[in-house]
């Protein structure tokens, strides 16, 4: 196996924000309005956004027994939320979480709340860019530090109970998150420089029975592209083509960021794999005929 798979650290992605708490709310072109940026907790008890914190945190059963382990480990930690107020996913599980920690007693003085957007421009971002460095690529991402350093993070949804979830972190169980082959590459150096095709190879190997599914790193580059980082969501994306060689999306995805660094012909490569699977694929042929003079 080749030296990068081997460079493996355990992953640290900063402190929590200590950006000003702001409450923006942002109107978009549709009327629809999302918070975005460091909100408090009490924004989502207001307007709009009362109608399903209310019903998600009425509706949830906080295990007591659960609880009462909690309080002690939640002394002295910190919290920080990555959330999205037009997230199905936030709507559920943030309020729970809020349920949770008001009934173990957590210092909600030690919670940091911040809201992403999921426009094209700033996609699983913050106007205030708190989430930079920490590798959000679903939403919601609940960070637990202690002394400033990364425990854990529960990724979307619990993989147990939500209790029992941070139980596990704070107590130091075994405890692997959803999407854990992301969290696996992320702590791989190197992956932010163009990878050879042996080293995606033998990546491949090692993360083929850790990856659930391919919208899993599909949905990883997006969040990478947003954010500007082209070679590591071309990567991200060689590596998904290896690791799911039917899946078309991820020979789409990777055609239009060659197109997009001007790898001209990488991108046709990529369109013409997309037509053999897809051979309808009208944005494809489209695309393809628009690159075929480059």
């Amino acid at each position: 196996m080749m030296m990068l798979v081997s460079s493996i650290a355990t992953i640290a992605m900063g402190q929590p924000a200590n950006t000003p708490i702001l409450n923006v709310e942002h109107t978009r072109n549709n009327g629809q309005k999302v918070l975005l940026g460091h909100c408090s907790s009490s924004v989502m008890q207001t307007s709009s956004y009362r109608e399903w914190y209310d019903r998600s945190y009425d509706s949830y059963s906080v295990d007591t027994g659960l609880s009462k382990v909690l309080k002690p480990l939640l002394d002295g930690k910190a919290i920080e939320v990555f959330a999205g107020s037009w997230c199905g996913d936030t709507r559920r599980e943030v309020p729970r979480l809020m349920k949770i920690l008001e009934t173990a007693g957590f210092d909600t003085t030690h919670l940091t709340l911040i809201f992403v957007d999921n426009s094209k421009e700033l996609y699983k971002q913050s106007p205030q860019h708190e989430e930079a460095g920490k590798a959000i690529h679903r939403i919601p991402t609940i960070i637990v530090y202690e002394d400033g350093k990364e425990l854990n993070r529960i990724v979307e949804t619990p993989v147990n109970l939500l209790e029992q979830d941070l139980v596990d972190i704070l107590s130091g169980n075994p405890y692997q998150s959803n999407y854990y082959a992301i969290t696996y590459w992320q702590r791989i150096s190197g992956v932010d420089k163009k990878l050879a095709a042996e080293q995606l190879d033998d990546l491949a190997k090692t993360i083929k029975d850790i990856s659930r599914n391919a919208s899993e790193f599909n949905g990883y580059s997006y969040a990478l592209s947003a954010q500007g980082q082209l070679t590591e969501a071309i990567n991200v994306l060689e590596l998904n083509t290896r690791l799911y060689p039917d899946d078309p999306i991820s020979y789409a995805n990777l055609a239009k960021l060659y197109a997009e660094m001007g790898a001209y012909r990488e991108a046709r490569e990529k369109l013409e794999k997309v037509l053999e699977l897809q051979r309808d694929n009208n944005e494809a042929k489209e695309l393809l005929l628009k690159l075929s003079s480059m």
